[in-house]
């Protein structure tokens, strides 16, 4: 089974300016990433997607694939996964016949998942007839969707779920878990992508992952949450 391991990065970023390449405690947030692709067992390709020749050069240093440069039009606010995923597997199609069974996307902003979570996720594919796994972590019970409202324009507060008030008043240890998806694994069928336009496809396994290792940097808050990951490990 080919199974490509794709990891996409553009040189833009408005939240932390050079966010991928940006040292997090002495390595490049992207690094992290690369070093976990390298480490998985499973993957049979890793491949970078990305418009920043600093950043190809640096996945190349590490020895990841980068065959192309991403057009700008797919590298900016508006452009879309599924638009730099199609362009990624036309173009290896096109040019090596290349079409591998299955796609891993690893973003970068998830620096501390491992090279056992990807594997763990592709054998859950591979184990399975789903059309895809996703990553995720539980949500502290204060998000629970029992205890989220909206309020209407006639300023009276409504459930968000739906419910009645009377979901205010479940125990929080009698109530669901839930989940949100924390944006380090992503692995589905390359049929379903071309089939159905999806990486989700209609049937989705979850992987659920330890909070320690969810942690997703949109912000720079996030990104000192992921220094506090780092300097809690190094201290353990």
């Amino acid at each position: 089974m080919e199974v490509l391991g794709l990891i996409p990065a553009r040189g833009g970023s408005k939240g932390i300016p050079g966010k991928n390449i940006k040292p997090l405690l002495g390595k490049p947030l992207i690094g992290y990433t690369f070093e976990s692709a390298l480490s998985s067992t499973l993957l049979t390709r890793r491949l970078l997607t990305t418009d920043s020749k600093d950043i190809a050069d640096l996945g190349l240093k590490y020895g990841i694939e980068v065959p192309f440069l991403r057009p700008s039009e797919l590298a900016d606010d508006n452009s879309s996964a599924f638009e730099y995923i199609e362009h990624c597997l036309q173009f290896l199609e096109t040019s090596e016949g290349y079409c591998p069974d299955v796609v891993v996307l690893l973003q970068p902003t998830c620096p501390f998942r491992e090279g056992q979570d990807i594997d763990f996720c592709i054998s859950l594919l591979e184990s399975s007839d789903a059309d895809s796994v996703v990553s995720v972590s539980a949500l502290p019970t204060k998000y629970h969707p029992n205890w989220q409202f909206k309020v209407s324009e006639d300023g009276l507060l409504h459930s968000f779920s739906g419910g009645g008030w009377g979901e205010l008043a479940i125990a929080r240890q009698h109530l669901d878990a839930t989940y949100t998806r924390n944006g380090a694994v992503y692995v589905f069928r390359r049929k379903i992508f071309n089939n159905l336009n999806t990486i989700y496809g209609n049937k989705v396994l979850a992987y659920i992952m330890p909070e320690e290792r969810s942690v997703n940097i949109d912000d720079l808050d996030d990104w000192q949450k992921a220094e506090a990951v780092i300097v809690k490990k190094q201290k353990s």
